[in-house]
C-alpha cells in the first residue's frame, strides 16, 4: 500500500515536472482609442428654475454638442448637430427659467496675449459666437 502511494506521488510529480509548451492566447480584442474616448463627458450642466429640465455640453470623441433632458424620464435630446471634431469649444451654456431655450457660446476666448485659437486654420480667423436652440425642436441658430 505504501509502495502504491509512493508510486502515485512519483507519477504525479513526473507529470507536473514535465515542461509543456506554454499556451498563448490572443487578447479578446485589441484596445482601440474609441473604447476609451467614446463615452461622452459632460463639460457643463445647468438646470431651469421653473421646470424640471437640464441642459449640458458633452464632449464625445472630440465633438462638442449641447443636450437637454426633461423630467420624468430625462432622456437626452441633442440640440446641436456637430458631427465631426472641428476643435471648436462650446461653453457658457445657460437655460431659460421656463426651460424653452438654451444659449451657449461656440468658439474660444482670447488668451492673455489677445490670441484666439483657430483649430480649423480658417484664413478669415476663428469665430466666437452666441448660439441658441429651442428645446421643443429645430436647429440651433446663431444669435450674435
Amino acid at each position: 500500500m505504501r509502495v502504491a502511494r509512493l508510486g502515485a506521488v512519483v507519477a504525479f510529480c513526473a507529470l507536473v515536472a514535465i515542461p509543456s509548451d506554454p499556451v498563448y492566447t490572443a487578447p479578446p480584442s485589441i484596445p482601440a482609442y474609441q473604447r476609451f474616448l467614446s463615452p461622452a463627458s459632460p463639460l457643463e450642466i445647468v438646470a431651469a428654475k421653473k421646470t424640471d429640465r437640464l441642459a449640458w455640453v458633452a464632449f464625445e470623441e472630440g465633438r462638442r454638442n449641447a443636450y437637454t433632458a426633461a423630467a420624468p424620464a430625462f432622456a437626452p435630446v441633442r440640440l446641436t448637430n456637430v458631427m465631426k471634431d472641428d476643435g471648436v469649444d462650446t461653453s457658457g451654456i445657460r437655460i431659460s427659467s421656463d426651460g424653452s431655450t438654451v444659449v451657449f457660446v461656440r468658439g474660444t476666448a482670447p488668451n492673455r496675449d489677445g490670441w484666439v485659437a483657430n483649430p480649423s486654420a480658417n484664413p478669415d480667423g476663428p469665430e466666437r459666437a452666441v448660439w441658441a436652440a429651442r428645446t421643443a425642436g429645430g436647429p440651433a441658430f446663431r444669435v450674435a
